[in-house]
């Protein structure tokens, strides 16, 4: 890997963007170099770039093959891979890398996506369920049972999810203490159930491991803490085992926040549990219980 992305992903770190974020901004920048040096990766490609090369990048990620044929690139993937770029050539104009950012003059991709809210309905869920029940490894049965169940009564983002350690939970006072986008920390209300379901896991995972790596609450097999990419894996394969469409922990997040909006909950405390900013984003799941009424 040039010495230059080494050094991006390090002032991201310290710049406190979640490990997901650099993950996804290091990743896309790759594939560009890649694309721009023709497979061999240079030290120095970064310098050599100019907008029609932007472009050529852009044309080439329209359309993608699939099994089922050619298909064509979601306009929110294409503006991703803009921003990922654009964010890492004005770094290195800041930098003093280079002298300016090619960027500057390839206009961001137009999002024409009219983004509909997917979510599992509660009949769908209890297929789900009913589906990690079929697990006979005991051991990722308890562990992915508690993990969408925390999923689905907290809606938090996957990335916070994978990162609680077991003494993030106060069981005393019914909170568990989360790491979520741009590192802010919030203290998240969990009910009765959840608490005992919480009790369980934590008892029998620690039977079951010891202290290996205790920190974290959720495992891999080999002890290591789970990923966000794991979990959304094995989320998908329980999707197939339960007959039901795929969806992401993102949207386990969404089924939590239809659920409460059909549950008369105000739009302000909803956005409060989800963690928006704003009850602009919130509102979609409002929409939602609008429609199916």
């Amino acid at each position: 890997m040039p010495q230059i992305i080494g050094e991006y992903c390090t002032s991201m770190r310290a710049n406190r963007k979640s490990y997901t974020t650099v993950n996804v901004y290091i990743n896309n920048v790759l594939h560009f170099a890649r694309f721009v040096c023709g497979g061999n990766l240079t030290e120095d490609f970064y310098k050599h770039i100019n907008p029609s090369d932007v472009e050529n990048y852009m044309i080439s990620l329209e359309t993608k093959e699939t099994a089922d044929g050619v298909k064509r690139m979601g306009d929110d993937i294409l503006q991703s891979r803009w921003s990922s770029l654009n964010t890492f050539f004005d770094w290195c104009t800041k930098r003093g890398y280079i002298d300016k950012n090619p960027m500057g003059v390839v206009d961001r991709p137009k999002n024409n996506t009219e983004h509909k809210v997917t979510y599992l309905t509660k009949a769908e869920i209890n297929k789900l369920f009913k589906a990690i029940d079929k697990n006979e490894n005991e051991t990722f049965r308890m562990r992915d049972k508690t993990l969408i169940s925390l999923a689905l009564a907290t809606a938090l983002r996957i990335s916070a999810l994978v990162n609680i350690n077991i003494d993030d939970i106060d069981f005393d006072n019914g909170v568990i203490k989360v790491v979520e986008k741009r590192q802010k920390v919030r203290e998240i209300p969990i009910g009765d159930h959840m608490m005992v379901t919480l009790k369980e896991f934590i008892e029998f995972r620690t039977n079951e491991c010891g202290d290996v790596n205790s920190r974290a609450l959720f495992l891999t097999k080999n002890n290591n803490r789970l990923s966000v990419w794991d979990a959304n894996d094995m989320l998908e394969k329980y999707c197939d085992w339960a007959g039901i469409k795929r969806v992401t922990f993102h949207k386990l997040r969404a089924s939590s926040a239809c659920a409460l909006a059909k549950a008369g909950v105000p739009v302000k405390a909803i956005a409060q549990q989800l963690g928006h900013s704003g009850i602009g984003v919130t509102m979609r799941y409002l929409d939602v219980f609008n429609e199916d009424r």
